[in-house]
């Protein structure tokens, strides 16, 4: 049996991040185990709850809460993949967002099916990495 993805959606709108919460969870392959909505959530979250890709938006409580807390959750767990919801599509906060380590980026409004492809591209970049690490 395939491994499930552990999915956390951090978003600061209740009604957003509930929406990707159900999306994700309507996936046999997938799972939400924990949702939040500051970047300052996610990063104490991220801390205690095991997951493989964090689905995170940019501009929560401040314009760069994600992109801060990413740096926080990539310092401290490298194997956690992060893709971004934004909708900034500016050179700039794409760069930064990026600069953080993050596998990608989405805009909020994107199909369904092209962000469950991108958490499932995420996951198996993981595996990959991880597979590395044990080799070396």
């Amino acid at each position: 049996m395939a491994k499930i993805i552990r999915v956390m959606v951090a978003e600061d709108f209740p009604l957003l991040r509930e929406d990707f919460c159900d999306v994700v969870s309507a996936q046999s392959d997938m799972e939400v185990v924990g949702s939040a909505a500051s970047g300052e959530e996610i990063a104490s979250l991220a801390d205690t709850v095991p997951c493989d890709v964090i689905l995170m938006d940019i501009e929560m409580e401040t314009i760069d809460a994600g992109i801060r807390a990413a740096e926080v959750i990539t310092a401290r767990h490298p194997e956690v993949k992060i893709l971004f919801l934004t909708a900034h599509e500016t050179d700039d906060m794409i760069t930064s967002a990026m600069g953080t380590g993050a596998v990608d980026y989405v805009v909020k409004g994107c199909e369904e099916e092209r962000l469950l492809e991108l958490e499932r591209a995420a996951e198996l970049w993981r595996k990959q990495v991880e597979a590395q690490r044990q080799i070396l």
